[in-house]
């Protein structure tokens, strides 16, 4: 049978933003030395070292935040476990700063995280206000205990509405909460005119309540409906229940400038040792999961990855090792996304070793199954064959 896949576009820029283009093989190991990726310190970097100054470590004692997926051009990685998801972002939208953790812990919880939660905390709430030291700080009742956070960071908030904005330099919400459209829009325009917004809250509780797709995760989540727009998505998946850190190396973390770095990897611009190769094409692989197909932006570049990439199909005799073939397994997960979402007339075909074609009168199952296996010829008798004799 054949294996569905997308017929391929065109493709992006190369470099940092939602628009970061891409392309992939990646067939050849390289050892673990050093990956030259020498950049300029950008404004992400420089946002990620105001919120983590003095912070080390935070130990979330078994909570699992939800894993973000930071793609939009002024979005931030800040926060990773040890194995590089993403628990903490920010971002920049307008005249603005925001930033969403992964778990409500992280700031309502933050004084029992020992002295580096509060510290996270009057980080994140004097970068969110542009620096100033006394910021005047307003905080949603669905997370009110963060101001305990606050005051043991020497800050002080009181108990605001999200229609009652003026005169805030911070507003802290619960990034769960269920909005209306003018109540977001509300909170949109107060980041896009120098406000400065901090919410926490996770997506995985809510997708498993409602067996919610990834999809439906990201076009529906009341966080993702508030912070889509500034480049950073909530996921249903999970970090794992390791203690978070500085999220490094944050441009292989950052999904759009990460699909930019294995571009560049496979036209030998810049090429990625081993280990960087799979932290691309871990965190390219999230974003594949987890964005919705309609961010042309951002599935334009994960389509040309298709076109420039040998077709893989891993098999019993010829199996994919994700260790060794990051960039390879990274296409096949492309491959899988689009042949479960996309018509099947935007699908194209690559062989495997199964033979026949899926006719297109097949239901749709059939036609975007990955690897079914072949069926023996059966040839049907009608009218002639004589009914067995019932024994006994």
């Amino acid at each position: 049978m054949l294996i569905p896949l997308l017929a391929l576009a065109c493709a992006p820029s190369s470099k940092p933003v939602d628009d970061a283009p891409t392309k992939d093989s990646g067939g050849d190991t390289q050892t673990d030395t050093q990956t030259d990726t020498s950049a300029p310190v950008d404004a992400c970097a420089e946002d990620a070292a105001a919120i983590l100054l003095g912070v080390t470590e935070l130990d979330l004692g078994g909570s699992l935040p939800s894993r973000l997926i930071p793609f939009g051009e002024g979005a931030c990685p800040i926060l990773a476990d040890p194995d590089g998801a993403i628990a903490g972002a920010s971002a920049r939208l307008g005249e603005g700063r925001l930033a969403q953790l992964g778990h409500e812990g992280l700031l309502a919880g933050a004084s029992g995280k020992g002295e580096h939660g509060p510290l996270l905390v009057q980080n994140l709430a004097r970068w969110a206000a542009g620096g100033k030291d006394a910021p005047v700080i307003g905080v949603e009742r669905d997370i009110r205990g963060v101001i305990t956070s606050l005051e043991a960071a020497g800050l002080s908030a009181e108990i605001v509405e999200a229609d009652a904005l003026d005169g805030l330099d911070v507003f802290i919400a619960y990034a769960p909460t269920e909005r209306d459209a003018e109540e977001i829009a509300a909170i949109q325009a107060f980041v896009a005119q120098g406000g400065g917004l901090l919410t926490a809250g996770h997506a995985w509780w809510w997708a498993y309540e409602r067996g919610a797709s990834a999809a439906e995760v990201a076009d529906e989540h009341p966080a993702n409906k508030l912070l889509l727009t500034a480049g950073i998505l909530v996921s249903a998946e999970t970090t794992g229940d390791g203690a978070l850190s500085g999220a490094a190396p944050i441009d292989l973390l950052h999904a759009g400038r990460a699909l930019g770095a294995i571009e560049d990897h496979l036209s030998d611009t810049t090429p990625l040792v081993m280990a960087d190769q799979r932290i691309a094409a871990d965190t390219v692989g999230a974003a594949v999961r987890n964005l919705p197909l309609g961010y042309d932006a951002y599935f334009d570049a994960v389509r040309r990855l298709l076109d420039e990439g040998e077709p893989m199909v891993p098999t019993e005799s010829a199996p994919l090792k994700v260790s060794q073939r990051p960039i390879e397994a990274l296409l096949v997960t492309v491959w899988s996304r689009f042949a479960g979402e996309l018509p099947a007339e935007e699908l194209t075909a690559i062989p495997s070793e199964f033979p026949g074609l899926v006719s297109a009168s097949a239901p749709a199952a059939h036609r975007r199954s990955l690897c079914a296996p072949p069926t023996p010829a059966v040839t049907p008798i009608i009218g002639t064959a004589t009914p067995p004799t019932p024994s006994g």
